[in-house]
């Protein structure tokens, strides 16, 4: 029996020798798949919450932009709105009927240049206006398709554009050229409300126009269109002609347009846009304010 229960208690610590490995194999088959399961399973979370997240994020981004587009596009249409309250009651006011016709009148009676002035005006254009053009915006013009060819254009531009250096570095200050002129003389009387007008309501330029000629009669920015023709100057082509054409056209006191945006030559290829509206006497069309409006207006309207 002794023997027998060797022989027992040796099969017996035999089979548990020889079970161990077979159960710590499978235990180790199954805590892997367990663990490739729990990872598998957390991979595949973590795949969808980050889907679902970038989905949320991204329909939040476009829902904030969408937002912010149509607050920007609120800001700029209540500021066109406006803009176009402001300018057609500027025609309406006596100042600028005053000031339309007393400026066509003075214009046309403005007397030519001596040959020094022409020769400083030439230098003028050749040496400074010309080539800051092509420095600014890339345009280059011939001189002969830019100098003013009428005698009332020349005298205003040299008077208030050629004629000081100090002058030309803010040509809007200036007030009186002393240059004995009818048009001075109205200038005097005119320049410095409407400069503020301008200066308060974020205009770039406030231009007064002849109806009949298409003349520009006035500016409050002094820039190259002072005293050209929009009918078939130098600038006939421009965005600002095309509007003072639309205005011309129009017989409602009521009348207002809008050019698109775009570079404007005569400032050095800003990005410009214009508004225009008529100027009536009574039953009389008699001119043409037009206002130039930069894009820096515009952004900052935006921001609003």
């Amino acid at each position: 029996f002794q023997a027998e229960d060797g022989i027992r208690d040796h099969c017996v610590t035999g089979v548990q020798t020889c079970a161990l490995p077979i159960s710590s194999r499978v235990q180790t088959r199954l805590i892997t798949l367990v663990l490739a399961a729990s990872l598998t399973t957390i991979l595949l979370t973590g795949l969808l919450s980050f889907g679902v997240a970038r989905h949320l994020l991204t329909d939040a981004a476009y829902s904030r932009l969408s937002a912010m587009r149509s607050t920007q596009a609120f800001g700029v249409k209540q500021y066109l709105e406006e803009l176009s309250d402001h300018v057609m009651t500027l025609s309406e006011a006596r100042m600028t009927i005053e000031a339309s016709r007393r400026f066509s009148e003075a214009f046309h009676k403005l007397p030519a240049i001596n040959a020094q002035q022409d020769r400083e005006l030439t230098f003028y254009y050749q040496k400074e206006f010309l080539p800051r053009l092509a420095k600014r915006s890339g345009i280059k013009k011939a001189f002969s398709k830019t100098y003013p060819v009428r005698d009332p254009e020349r005298h205003l531009k040299y008077h208030y554009l050629a004629a000081n250096q100090a002058v030309r570095l803010d040509p809007t200050q200036l007030e009186d050229a002393k240059d004995g002129s009818t048009w001075t003389q109205v200038h005097v009387d005119f320049h410095k409300r409407f400069l503020r007008l301008a200066n308060l309501l974020g205009y770039r330029d406030l231009m007064l126009v002849d109806i009949k000629t298409g003349d520009v009669v006035y500016s409050t920015g002094k820039q190259d269109d002072l005293g050209t023709n929009l009918l078939d100057g130098t600038y006939s082509n421009s965005p600002v002609a095309r509007v003072f054409r639309d205005v011309r056209k129009s017989k409602d006191p009521m009348f207002i347009t809008f050019s698109d945006f775009a570079p404007y030559e005569p400032d050095f290829g800003r990005l410009t846009m214009f508004v225009g509206t008529t100027v009536f006497d009574g039953d009389d069309l008699i001119g043409a304010l037009i206002v130039q409006i930069s894009n820096d207006r515009i952004d900052r309207s935006e921001e609003h």
